[in-house]
């Protein structure tokens, strides 16, 4: 049953992606309006939720798409956040990103 298998290990990375994403945005909102210093103290924790968060989206990455639209998703998440802003012309990447919802309706 290895389709099963890769679904699972798909469903189970992007659920650490999302949660590890939650983490750094609970910092952020809490941080937010706050004064330098405030913000100061929360960095450590909000750097080792980024930490998790990026390592997070490394094992999504890596993980099988079982189907179309989680290598959508797949593709939605590499160009958010593990591709440079710059490193690839913002119309190229709304091409191929708009190609997978496009792809998706069929």
């Amino acid at each position: 049953m290895p389709d099963q298998v890769r679904h699972d290990e798909w469903e189970l990375a992007l659920a650490a992606f999302r949660e590890a994403q939650a983490a750094v945005q609970a910092v952020e909102a809490a941080t937010a309006g706050r004064s330098a210093a405030e913000e100061e103290a929360w960095l450590p924790r909000h750097d080792a939720a980024c930490v998790a968060m990026d390592e997070a989206l490394a094992g999504t990455l890596a993980a099988p798409a079982p189907n179309l639209p989680a290598f959508a998703a797949k593709l939605e998440l590499l160009f958010a956040h593990a591709v440079e802003p710059g490193a690839v012309e913002d119309e190229y990447a709304e091409a191929v990103l708009a190609d997978s919802r496009r792809l998706l309706l069929r």
